[in-house]
């Protein structure tokens, strides 16, 4: 015999894990087959759960173009005043603008916003 079932007491041999309702609430324990038979079986998912996200901001997009267009002036601006003392430091940072201003064409060609 493989054991006692939490549910009515009797010895089992194959038995099932379920939620059995008693004093102290629900408890997982192992019941024998009448029993799991019987009831409703709560089963827990096996695999990640995922969250959607409920709320999203109307103006999102917009927000973003307008970040990332900050990002590319402050860019630029850096570009500029690094020109003549460090060429390596201001070609890094053209990249980086470049780098927001095509990202702000992807999202607006694929997002629609900024009409």
């Amino acid at each position: 015999m493989s054991g006692r079932c939490k549910a009515c007491g009797r010895a089992f041999r194959k038995g099932a894990l379920a939620f059995v309702l008693g004093i102290g609430g629900l408890k997982l324990s192992r019941v024998c087959q009448r029993c799991a038979g019987a009831g409703a079986l709560l089963v827990a998912p096996k695999g990640p759960v995922v969250v959607k996200k409920a709320h999203v901001r109307p103006d999102g997009v917009d927000r973003t173009l307008r970040i990332l267009r900050t990002f590319a002036a402050a860019a630029r601006a850096a570009a500029k005043d690094n020109k003549k003392t460090d060429f390596q430091g201001a070609t890094h940072a053209l990249g980086r603008a470049e780098g927001f201003e095509g990202a702000i064409e992807t999202i607006k060609r694929e997002c629609g916003g900024d009409q």
